[in-house]
């Protein structure tokens, strides 16, 4: 009696773990295509991805530049919008060494039209959320001189984008 319970019990888990993956296989498999530019990368990456590309591509122009922090150079390949020459990454150990003052008064001077600042975690780096666990001084000059012009993904708390246009003056 014993041995059908536990046979049984190894086939249950044997198809529910199967139909996991072949749902985490069929998730994979989505299709990125921005400017003849073609990335594969999970579904919900890649609608998060493609709201992202729009709504740069709806709030610049070709020759704005486009900063996304702490990491995101794959949106401004596929938005085909530069990022800055000098500093276009803001993971803890470039804004520690580059210092944070520093990084204000570049931008101070270049100004760039959009700051696009995304929660995802950089805990492989260290501290773990850019305006919670480091560069708040960044942050704070980002919210005193942009607006939020629009959030992707607002409703799902795990990756959010949030798009700061710079204010007229």
């Amino acid at each position: 009696y014993i041995e059908k319970i536990i046979i049984s019990f190894i086939v249950l888990f044997s198809f529910v773990f199967s139909i996991n993956n072949i749902k985490f296989f069929l998730d994979t498999n989505c299709l990125i295509d921005f400017n003849n530019i073609k990335i594969y990368t999970t579904c919900r990456d890649g609608k998060l991805i493609q709201e992202e590309v729009y709504q740069i591509s709806k709030l610049t122009n070709k020759n704005d530049t486009v900063i996304i922090m702490p990491e995101g150079h794959i949106l401004n390949l596929l938005s085909n919008r530069k990022s800055d020459d000098f500093y276009h990454t803001f993971v803890p150990s470039h804004t520690d060494f580059l210092e944070e003052d520093k990084i204000i008064e570049h931008f101070k001077y270049k100004m760039p039209k959009l700051i696009v600042i995304n929660n995802r975690t950089t805990k492989d780096y260290g501290p773990e959320y850019l305006c919670k666990d480091y560069g708040k001084k960044i942050c704070s000059w980002v919210k005193e001189n942009y607006e939020i012009k629009s959030i992707v993904n607002k409703d799902e708390p795990k990756i959010e984008y949030i798009n700061y246009i710079r204010k007229k003056n």
